[in-house]
């Protein structure tokens, strides 16, 4: 263990991935608020499960549609200058924002046309991002690499919640997004730093049709590649969209207001960096498929824990279950998808892999709908059952199948 420990902070010792980590907690406390405000803006104006579900879905949608061609687009360009023009639009975005709520003209129109545009900008972005660890590191620190850079994750689903509900209270919600708007250019910034990034060599002659149909053939002819996709995205649709109505959950079930919701967020971000820490020890001794399965059956019971939990204690116990859980998934199928792929189509691999969290766009507005007329509880109930069976499903015809597993 303390040997493990010293190999990833060595990895602070490359300039390149220094800057960028830096610069990736920045932008992850930014982007934290940033949703988190959102949805509890959302929650003030509207009180409705139903708006929230359709917030969430206006910023996943067009991931799902658009993210595929921010892939291409990222095996076609310099990937660290396209993360600064995003990032400086997140940077406005946030201004504007702000601004309005400063003004009192903010709608919630307003809230989904900005949501949009995130979404327009993470379909750039996430592609890029995640394929540059692997670009600054050796190969053999990959995986290493990219377990610190998912601590970020953690790390900022803790400071989040921790100073959101004191952003709020100190300089009110318009005060959030400059602060966002600030973490974003503190990004930029950063950024600007780093070395340029080679591109990979290509047919220039290629359009973006061809490099996307040449990157599609890559994957369907992979199959571990292909199973690790439809888990990403099965989970995208049913294990990430409780987060959106979980100010209404706050609210309407629990009678809390917004430091319990800051409560709940802080609790899952700590599991979440327990997971996250803990994968690199897991894979040392369990199958990495096998693991991933496990942390898949682990979200689908927390969630039938979260919606029956009759004490508050209980409540937080699975909150800490569901960052555990939903963190170790991420960072373990993103890291063995980093493992697996050719350097050439890695942009578009982490494009196709970011369609699950584009698909919890669907997951988001449905959770919510079902919420705004059944019950709060019962969404809850409907989408952990839902991930348990799927996982019954995947792990009979997986088996059947007779995958190949690469370490």
């Amino acid at each position: 263990m303390i040997n493990r420990t010293k190999t990833l902070l060595k990895l602070f010792s490359i300039r390149q991935y220094a800057l960028f980590w830096i610069a990736a907690v920045c932008s992850n406390l930014g982007v934290f608020c940033l949703m988190t405000g959102r949805l509890w803006l959302m929650q003030e104006l509207t009180d409705s499960p139903a708006m929230l579900g359709l917030l969430a879905f206006s910023n996943s949608l067009p991931i799902l549609l658009l993210s595929v061609w921010g892939g291409v687009i990222a095996d076609r360009i310099n990937r660290i200058n396209l993360i600064i023009i995003t990032r400086t639009f997140f940077c406005i975005q946030a201004l504007i924002t702000g601004l309005l709520i400063a003004l009192d003209k903010i709608e919630p129109w307003h809230l989904i046309l900005f949501a949009i545009l995130t979404g327009v900008l993470f379909a750039l972005d996430l592609p890029a991002r995640h394929s540059i660890v692997a670009n600054i590191v050796p190969q053999k620190n990959i995986p290493d690499a990219i377990v610190m850079y998912s601590l970020i994750f953690g790390g900022s689903s803790i400071i989040g919640p921790a100073i959101f509900p004191q952003l709020i209270r100190i300089i009110d919600v318009a005060g959030v997004f400059y602060f966002v708007g600030i973490a974003y250019l503190a990004t930029v910034i950063l950024l600007s730093f780093m070395h340029p990034l080679s591109t990979i060599p290509r047919d220039a002659k290629m359009t973006l049709m061809q490099d996307f149909t040449k990157g599609f053939k890559y994957i369907r002819n992979n199959r571990l590649l292909r199973d690790l996709i439809v888990l990403t995205a099965v989970i995208g649709i049913l294990g990430s969209s409780y987060g959106t109505i979980l100010p209404a959950l706050t609210k309407n079930v629990l009678q809390g207001d917004v430091n319990l919701y800051s409560n709940l967020l802080l609790i899952i971000g700590v599991g979440g960096l327990i997971g996250t820490i803990s994968v690199g020890y897991i894979t040392d001794y369990v199958d990495r498929l096998i693991a991933i399965k496990i942390y898949i059956c682990i979200l689908g019971l927390a969630l039938l824990l979260l919606a029956n939990g009759f004490v508050l204690s209980l409540v937080f116990a699975s909150a800490l279950i569901l960052g555990f859980s939903s963190s170790a998934f991420g960072t373990s199928t993103s890291s063995y998808l980093q493992i697996l792929v050719d350097d050439e189509f890695r942009g578009r691999l982490m494009s196709i892999y970011q369609l699950g969290f584009g698909l919890s766009a669907f997951g988001g507005l449905l959770i919510g709908v079902i919420a705004e007329f059944i019950g709060i509880e019962i969404a809850i109930d409907i989408f952990g059952i839902l991930i348990v069976v799927f996982l019954l499903l995947f792990h009979v015809f997986g088996n059947r199948s007779k995958m190949n597993l690469i370490d």
